[in-house]
């Protein structure tokens, strides 16, 4: 990523903004920073690196570069990269830094800079075409490039701030006309972006600096000459309110005048002053420019086929411990999420709620809305997990109430684990809203991949609606819609609903079909853990067939499976099935141990409505054997059952325990 430092007036610390900046990406972020001189007619980026004149007059740089791309040479970007060295005995410990300065200092010099002829270069040299192949060299070698450009609106500019950039920062001082004249830029700069076929969106940032935040007068000048400029260019579309949550108080960069003698680097100082926290958050705001919140809210499998999820888990571990080495909270706190989804995928609830909790109270510190927003999406993950689906939407409703308006597939993302956690409790109303309205947003921000998500759940809707028909309709359309995106595995997942569709119809042989489909598909992707899932449904309707043997095969075979895949809730149903079919064959012993493993399992990971399923199923196992013991035993169990049963609706439920304890009072077998 490309980002301008920009401002059109001098004198507001631009350079110094750069620099700093530059300085905490590499230090305590971790990254692989390049900067780029591109102030050529006033170049001075080098001094705060620690290097004057006389240290670059051999040096070839930014000139000779421009030069060689003009006579149709191909320099290599990095033989005009210097690393940046010690400064006061302090070094870049963590990440890496590394400067293009703008060339020798040489009596050659000025004249090179002002014959170069910018108009020639893109006309007959055909500089467009070379400045993107730079670029492209650029973001293959950096993970970030900071590039200081002139102030004002020199020719100079056209590059580092019309092509180049992925984000422009502009700052702006405490007078009308910087700020007038940044917001002017800033339009022009979008607009003429907008007219270049196949450009790259050019994201803003506006950054107040060298001004007296605390100072009364400020307030007052900031809401009344600058904020209507900023609104005005959310309304106009050349900025985004999601680009800077906190907007123009995100990112304040305040004069302290002893930072003001020579070009210092406060953010290596381990005094922290009100200058340092601007360049923090300011350094901050990028970082969510290369991590986009969305990539973070966007769904994703919980387990992705073929990977190796514990060598994921290791290296997130590993990461997690090196953002704190650094002391890089920030980077922390977006490891903590993605580490606390990787448990969640493992079953590891606890771990990823404690996980997420860290991360919230962090974010709720720093005021951090969508931040925020994400880490309660996540506990309504992870309540959804253990099914203690009340949990979940409530965490579902504070995410959605806290995240701002303008992120739409956060919003949509939220909506749609609304809706579903509604559908899974039986509010089919409640599910039917937040999914349309989770489908109307996806559907102008959001890939096909995810859209296809909601279409997959509205056609659930459907389906516990027993509207077979429309419910088909949407699965396949969900279908369509992964196969556009490349996405096999899910076409798997509908593919296997529409064998669960099919069963119910009693259509065995299309039910049989689409789930052989679905398992085709995931042992492509080496998916042991949804083969075993869809595994499971195949031997239920070999059961409802009346095909025991066969059901028990396959139940076996999936229970391999879900254990090589660590796939509890799996493994808990599966154990489930198999006992029930030891009941059906009157072996009661071998009926009894299965359930007490689902029992053992439920109560181990805290899945509440296992929990109950496989209580009953116990105590009917224990009921059947007719021994003094087993009745006791069973008769604690149904008590459990009973205390758990309270907090389900399931009309089975309630009438499957009033059997249970009338075949134990009358100890009597069906």
């Amino acid at each position: 990523m490309l980002i301008t430092f920009y401002s059109y007036k001098g004198g507001v610390g631009r350079t110094m903004a750069t620099a700093n900046v530059a300085v905490q990406l590499a230090n305590v972020h971790g990254l692989n920073v390049l900067c780029i001189d591109w102030d050529l007619e006033a170049p001075g980026l080098h001094y705060y690196f620690n290097l004057i004149d006389r240290d670059i007059k051999s040096q070839p740089g930014l000139i000779t570069l421009l030069e060689k791309m003009e006579r149709n040479e191909k320099p290599k970007i990095t033989d005009f990269v210097r690393q940046v060295g010690e400064r006061k005995s302090l070094t870049i410990k963590h990440g890496k830094l590394s400067i293009i300065h703008c060339g020798q200092q040489d009596e050659t010099y000025n004249s090179r800079v002002a014959s170069f002829d910018w108009g020639r270069f893109y006309e007959k040299s055909d500089g467009y075409k070379k400045m993107e192949n730079l670029r492209q060299e650029i973001v293959s070698t950096f993970d970030v490039c900071l590039i200081d450009t002139r102030a004002g609106q020199s020719e100079t500019n056209v590059v580092p701030s019309a092509q180049l950039p992925d984000v422009i920062v502009y700052l702006l001082s405490a007078s009308r006309q910087s700020a007038e004249g940044v917001f002017s830029v800033a339009q022009k700069l979008f607009e003429s972006r907008k007219q270049i076929q196949g450009a790259r969106q050019l994201h803003s940032v506006f950054v107040p600096s060298r001004i007296f935040s605390r100072e009364p007068k400020y307030d007052r000048w900031l809401s009344k000459h600058v904020k209507p400029l900023y609104d005005r260019a959310i309304k106009q579309g050349y900025h985004k309110a999601a680009n800077q949550p906190n907007g123009l108080n995100h990112a304040v960069l305040d004069l302290v005048p002893a930072a003001s003698i020579g070009e210092q680097l406060p953010v290596l100082e381990s005094r922290a002053n009100r200058l340092t926290l601007g360049y923090t958050d300011l350094a901050e705001l990028i970082l969510d420019y290369l991590r986009p919140v969305d990539t973070l809210w966007r769904p994703s499998r919980e387990q992705v086929a073929g990977t190796d999820l514990e060598g994921q888990i290791k290296r997130f571990r590993e990461f997690l411990e090196e953002a704190a080495l650094r002391g890089d909270e920030r980077s922390a706190v977006t490891i903590q999420l993605q580490l606390s989804n990787l448990l969640r995928g493992s079953n590891r609830f606890e771990e990823a709620r404690s996980l997420s909790i860290s991360a919230l109270t962090l974010l709720e510190s720093h005021d951090d809305k969508s931040g925020i927003a994400l880490a309660l999406h996540n506990l309504g993950q992870i309540s959804n997990g253990v099914q203690d689906y009340d949990r979940a939407i409530r965490y579902y409703e504070d995410a959605l109430e806290t995240l701002p308006l303008d992120l739409e597939i956060p919003r949509s993302v939220v909506l749609h684990d609304l809706g579903v956690v509604h559908r899974v409790v039986g509010n089919i109303e409640s599910a039917k809203a937040y999914l349309n309205e989770a489908l109307k947003l996806k559907q102008t921000h959001a890939e096909p991949r995810d859209v296809a998500l909601t279409h997959h759940q509205i056609a659930n809707l459907q389906f516990s609606e027993k509207k077979f028909a429309k419910a088909l309709k949407s699965f396949r359309k969900a279908i369509d819609l992964s196969v556009e995106a490349n996405d096999e595995q899910g076409a798997a997942i509908s593919y296997h609903q529409i064998g669960n569709l099919f069963a119910v119809q009693r259509k065995y042989d299309d039910a049989l079909s689409s789930f052989n489909q679905a398992i085709e598909i995931r042992r492509r992707a080496a998916d042991t853990k949804s083969v075993a899932i869809t595994q499971r449904r195949v031997g239920d309707v070999q059961s409802k067939r009346g095909d025991l043997e066969g059901a028990r095969e396959t139940y076996r075979n999936a229970l391999t499976g879900a254990m090589a895949a660590s796939d509890t809730r799996n493994i808990v149903q599966l154990h489930r099935r198999l006992a029930n079919l030891h009941l059906q064959r009157k072996e009661w012993n071998s009926a009894n141990d299965e359930a007490e493993k689902a029992v053992r399992l439920s109560f181990g990971n805290d899945f509440r409505k296992e929990k109950l399923a496989s209580l009953m199923l116990s105590a009917e196992a224990k009921i059947h054997q007719r021994d003094t013991r087993n009745m006791e035993l069973a008769r604690r169990e149904l008590s459990e059952a009973e205390d758990l049963i309270e907090n389900s609706d399931n009309i089975w439920h309630h009438s499957k325990l009033v059997e249970l304890k009338s075949m134990l009072e009358g100890n009597r077998s069906f």
